[in-house]
């Protein structure tokens, strides 16, 4: 079964993670909190609302001994090339989103947290769940782009049957582009 580890209660969630149990995909960048390098993803039950609350945080300023009661889950948590990717980590790897892929863990566990408590988000929380992620290889277009895959407008735009009248698909002001079949049609006067 499993065996016992005594460690300081207050050595933080990070130290715990690479130290003690090994996992390494949960990396250690400023150790401030700033980079979002370190993010897991926090799950406690609320038995007053009777529902489970998914929080992206920091590891590396996570005292373990505040991690009571909570499931922690990381990286390795949500799916590897041993066993099958999860979507975020697809996604993210299709649209070229991980160059030195140093920040990749931490920017698919803020995903990953924000899909668990919306699953068809909008652009804005896409952007607001990566605030705390910093990227100095992407740029971050790669990676928006791989995760507004998930996104409410995305999805709509996607599921539009093809239409031989321009004027129409033109008049989409969700649509940042239209996959039609064997071609692309690009809108470069919206943004998302």
């Amino acid at each position: 079964m499993g065996s016992n580890m005594y460690i300081d209660l207050y050595h933080v969630s990070l130290y715990v993670c690479v130290c003690a149990v090994g996992l390494t995909g949960t990396k250690y960048g400023c150790g401030g909190g700033g980079c979002g390098a370190c993010t897991v993803m926090v799950s406690r039950y609320d038995p007053v609302e009777e529902s489970i609350h998914h929080c992206a945080v920091t590891a590396c300023l996570q005292p373990i001994c505040s991690l009571y009661g909570a499931a922690v889950v990381t990286v390795e948590g949500i799916g590897s090339t041993r066993t099958k990717l999860h979507p975020v980590q697809e996604r993210i790897a299709m649209a070229h989103g991980s160059q030195c892929g140093f920040c990749t863990p931490g920017m698919v566990m803020s995903m990953y947290t924000l899909l668990r408590n919306k699953p068809k988000p909008s652009m804005e929380d896409i952007r607001e769940a990566l605030a705390g992620n910093l990227c100095r290889c992407t740029g971050y277009r790669p990676i928006i782009d791989g995760f507004k895959t998930f996104s409410q407008r995305y999805v709509r735009c996607h599921m539009l049957p093809f239409t031989a009248d321009l004027r129409n698909v033109l008049s989409l002001q969700y649509c940042n582009h239209l996959h039609t079949g064997g071609w692309t049609l690009k809108l470069k006067h919206l943004s998302f």
